[in-house]
């Protein structure tokens, strides 16, 4: 079973909400295995079941999960579509490319996911700043 390192509940404590909204279990989840990918190449002890020891490598493992939820929701782009486009139609069709690195690559779409306060979280408690975040500053 995958991790998943925030609850609605430290979603809601993340955003100061009194509740947490509709669904957001299922966004934590998908959040929580992009937070692995950017931990690909990070070293720390774990538990038995793969999560941080380290109180303050949690806690910054939690934020970073609960701050790319609320980057998605700011964006309104969870999956990377929007950074491939500046415009799109439907009624005779309309596309406009990007004219950015993450218009060429799925890998540039991917890095469009990620929050940038979600890198720095990581990079604070000494979980970034590898090669899978060197790759996503290269298409920013």
């Amino acid at each position: 079973m995958a991790r998943v390192y925030a609850t609605a509940e430290d979603y809601a404590n993340w955003l100061d909400l009194t509740t947490p909204p509709d669904g957001i279990a299922r966004s934590l989840a998908r959040a929580s295995q992009l937070v692995d990918w950017l931990l690909v190449t990070a070293v720390y002890a774990t538990d038995p079941a793969g999560y941080p020891t380290d109180p303050d490598k949690r806690a910054a493992v939690r934020d970073a999960t609960c701050a790319t939820v609320a980057w998605w929701e700011d964006t309104g782009d969870d999956t990377g579509a929007a950074a491939r486009y500046t415009s799109t139609g439907i009624g005779s069709v309309t596309l406009s490319r990007a004219n950015t690195p993450a218009a060429a690559t799925p890998a540039g779409a991917q890095a469009a996911r990620l929050a940038p306060e979600a890198m720095q979280l990581l990079a604070d408690a000494g979980l970034g700043d590898g090669p899978v975040e060197q790759e996503v500053a290269r298409w920013r």
